[in-house]
């Protein structure tokens, strides 16, 4: 495996890794993403710096592409968190069933007609 190869990986690696971290702790997706694409940049350019013991020659190049990568993959980890917030966000609302999120507005039938499970009265 050629050294470029392996810095890709590990480039993709701690996006990865730090994607996950900043959308588990960051409730605003677009605040997760750019803190995860520079959070990315940084510690890819430590790791390239430590390994090499000098700075490449073509750092700025390195330092675009690294942020550029560690955003692209963290807007991709953050569809499943978004997704879930959004769900978790409808079933908390009163007016749609606690079972499925189905909006319940205007229903006096007492019981939901996506799932059949009783309403308990608000």
């Amino acid at each position: 495996m050629s050294e470029s190869m392996i810095g890709l990986l590990m480039l993709l690696g701690i996006a990865l890794v730090v994607s996950l971290l900043c959308h588990a702790l960051i409730r605003r997706p677009g605040l997760a993403v750019v803190t995860a694409g520079c959070t990315t940049t940084a510690l890819f350019n430590l790791a390239a710096y430590l390994h090499a013991g000098f700075l490449d020659p073509f750092f700025p190049i390195a330092v675009f592409v690294a942020g550029l990568y560690g955003c692209i993959v963290a807007w991709f980890v953050g569809i499943p968190f978004r997704i879930h917030r959004r769900r978790q966000k409808t079933r908390e609302d009163s007016s749609s069933c606690r079972n499925c999120g189905y909006n319940l507005t205007g229903n006096i039938s007492g019981i939901c007609p996506e799932c059949g499970r009783a309403i308990e009265p608000s």
